[in-house]
């Protein structure tokens, strides 16, 4: 009796006996108060004659039946039209829509009958006409989804809104039109009515197609989430520019801060920065995020010695590099650098270098990490190779932290800015400035540069977000104990990009 007072009760019931509701008028059933009237939930209505692969010269009827509403799903088998003995699941045929199939074949007996429920495993001839009525219902959908795909597409294609103008010429273009088409249309539900609204979303498609496919639900499900005064700042937006460069920039954005929360914990973590070494570990990582000096170096040399940084300055002054002699310091040594990268202004030819001297998170910078600065600082200032008044240098000596030597030779009040070398330009000259900078502010600053737009994309990553993305991007660069998760004891987690 329970199973008769459920949800789906009046739809079982109508798929059940419409055959005999549809083929009699003069039927009339009611249940609980409601007629069934099958009539009015036919969406569409089809009968197909199928041949039995195994028994020659034989044929069974399927009439396949969409209905509008309701989740049934159900195949039924019976001697003649109306008379529906055996009823199994239709929802391995077709997942999707609502159907009911009815089967008639004038050959079946009760032992035919009994083991339709076997499907695949049953013996013929009911093995034959369950192969045959999951064909024939398998390939009536299909067909049917590709009729409603083309009448969608056309739809679109007349109200302006279809997302390519030019029919495809190359199979890569056939292929990325034929993905389009088919996850277009099966999105239609989640797709705006009006105009405006389809074209974004569908022009949204087809960017994240090329750009970012993997995460197509996520950014179709938080576009239709959008509020109506944030979609109109999308579309405005994508007016302006391509989705592909807002993924881009968003990630480059939400990749950065991830960069700046993991080099975080490998400074100041107690356990793990006792391990990371400035040459072998930061020192490489740093070579691919030369933006936390400064957006504007785009050439550089890496761990080299003073000639090889003459020959870069030499290089963007357009004066020969080849033939140069060996450059050496105050003490005949030739000297090491970490980092250097220099640029060439578009404005005024102006030469800008940049020279970045690195320490492990465990070193307290003293007397002789700023005798070593001021040391590379003499070579520029008096090397006669160096001279031009077109360039300028920077030194910086980036540690965690620093003592009272260092302290004491701040040229300024300002802490924050750690200038301890700045050298009086001389005429013929390059002008040369020193600095020493803590970890924690550098992180700091590119933190706040980054703040508005982090806080606009609503993401704030955690050190073990920042972690796991150094782990990613740089495992090869990490110590082996860093960069394996369960050595670590640092939970792994999983890292998305915008």
């Amino acid at each position: 009796m329970n199973s008769l007072m459920s949800d789906a009760t009046v739809s079982t019931l109508t798929s059940h006996f419409a055959p005999i509701l549809l083929n009699d008028d003069a039927v009339t059933i009611v249940f609980d108060g409601v007629k069934l009237n099958p009539a009015d939930e036919i969406l569409d209505d089809t009968t197909l004659v199928v041949p039995l692969d195994t028994i020659p010269d034989t044929t069974v009827l399927i009439r396949i039946i969409e209905w509008r509403t309701g989740k049934h799903r159900a195949v039924y088998f019976g001697e003649d039209s109306e008379r529906f003995v055996v009823e199994t699941s239709g929802a391995e045929l077709e997942p999707q829509a609502a159907f009911s199939a009815y089967v008639t074949w004038p050959g079946f007996d009760p032992d035919s009958l009994a083991v339709l429920g076997l499907t695949d495993m049953a013996p013929d001839p009911a093995g034959a006409v369950w192969r045959a009525t999951r064909s024939a219902v398998k390939d009536h959908f299909a067909s049917r989804r590709r009729a409603r795909r083309r009448d969608q597409i056309e739809d679109w294609k007349s109200k302006g809104v279809y997302p390519y103008e030019k029919a495809p010429s190359t199979e890569a273009e056939k292929a990325e039109r034929a993905v389009f088409d088919i996850v277009s249309s099966a999105l239609v539900p989640q797709i705006p009515k009006r105009k405006d609204g389809a074209q974004l979303t569908l022009n949204l498609l087809r960017d994240a197609l090329k750009t970012d496919p993997e995460n197509l639900a996520v950014l179709v499900s938080e576009f239709v989430a959008l509020s109506e005064q944030d979609r109109h700042a999308l579309t405005k937006l994508l007016s302006e520019t391509t989705l592909a460069g807002v993924i881009r920039s968003a990630n480059l954005v939400t990749s950065r801060s991830k960069f700046l929360a993991g080099l975080e914990h490998l400074l100041f973590d107690p356990e793990d920065s006792q391990k990371v070494g400035e040459r072998d570990h930061l020192h490489k990582m740093l070579e691919h995020e030369l933006w936390i000096f400064g957006e504007e170096y785009h050439f550089m040399n890496s761990e080299r010695g003073l000639t090889q940084m003459l020959r870069t300055h030499l290089k963007l002054e357009g004066l020969p590099a080849s033939k140069v002699e060996p450059v050496k310091r105050w003490d005949g040594k030739s000297g090491r650098v970490d980092l250097h990268v220099a640029a060439k202004s578009q404005q005024h030819d102006r030469v800008r270098h940049l020279v970045v001297e690195l320490k492990a998170p465990d070193i307290v910078a003293g007397r002789t990490e700023r005798d070593q600065i001021e040391d590379y600082v003499n070579v520029v200032v008096t090397a006669p190779a160096f001279a031009s008044e077109r360039a300028s240098w920077d030194f910086v000596l980036v540690v965690t932290d620093y003592d009272e030597v260092i302290e004491n030779s701040f040229k300024s009040d300002d802490r924050e800015r750690g200038l301890v070398f700045e050298p009086d330009t001389k005429p013929g000259r390059p002008t040369v400035r020193a600095y020493v900078r803590r970890w924690r502010d550098l992180i700091d600053e590119n933190k706040r540069r980054l703040d508005f737009v982090t806080e606009s994309l609503e993401f704030d990553p955690s050190l073990a977000e920042g972690l796991d993305f150094i782990r990613a991007e740089y495992a090869e660069m990490l110590p082996d104990d860093v960069a394996s998760p369960e050595d670590s004891g640092a939970e792994p987690i999983d890292s998305q990009l915008v």
